[in-house]
């Protein structure tokens, strides 16, 4: 499936190209190739449809670019549908992936739980391309709905940078020795102990009688 779908789209493309150029003396036109919404999302159940599909969008987009338009005005552009009502979807049980029996049964499960369009939805969506599309663009189809979707650029996902450092704080300088802890700066206004004043002696008793005042004396 996987070398079908790639090479199918590659060709179909290539030689869409050969017919059509303007360097040939061609008309131009529109190459649209067909992916499906499994082309911007996973699925478990079904890994090499899935595969398949991104790179028909991958390459879709990238024969969309202004190089090649120029040399052929040929526009190159990719539809998705999503679950449409054809014989697809019960042909899905069939398939599978080696090694893991069951995985049909699963995406055939998946797919038949969603509402499914019928196929002349998709048919009015690519009138829809040829009026109004842009060489490049990507198309979804989905449940009657038709929209061109809107693919992040991959620099939209880059994380926001962290916070500037303020300019005007002072960076510390990493050569200057950490101060001792056990090293205590010695207070500049405190007052320093006379050398010459006769200290007392702790061991002499204090008389409590001694030198109190008389309160019945009054001095003049």
């Amino acid at each position: 499936m996987a070398l079908k779908n790639n090479s199918g789209v590659v060709y179909g493309t290539l030689l869409g190209f050969q017919y059509m150029t303007a360097e040939k003396c061609g008309p131009g036109g529109f190459i649209i190739n067909v992916s499906s919404i499994l082309g911007l999302q996973p699925l478990y159940s079904s890994p090499v449809y899935v595969g398949t599909k991104h790179f028909g969008i991958g390459f879709s987009r990238s024969m969309g670019h202004e190089y090649f338009y120029k040399k052929s005005k040929v526009k190159v552009m990719a539809v998705c549908p999503g679950v449409t009502d054809t014989n697809m979807i019960t042909e899905a049980a069939q398939g599978g992936l080696p090694g893991f029996g069951d995985l049909g049964k699963e995406l055939a499960s998946s797919l038949g739980a969603l509402p499914a369009q019928p196929a002349e939805e998709v048919g009015k969506g690519v009138i829809t391309m040829i009026k109004d599309g842009e060489n490049g663009s990507v198309w979804i189809s989905e449940g009657c709905e038709f929209y061109k979707a809107a693919l992040p650029d991959r620099k939209s996902f880059k994380p926001p940078p962290s916070p500037k450092e303020d300019p005007c704080k002072k960076k510390e300088d990493p050569c200057k020795k950490e101060e001792d802890p056990s090293k205590k700066t010695e207070d500049p206004c405190k007052k320093k102990e006379d050398p010459f004043k006769e200290k007392e002696d702790p061991c002499k008793k204090k008389d409590p009688c001694k030198d109190k005042e008389d309160p019945s004396k009054i001095y003049f």
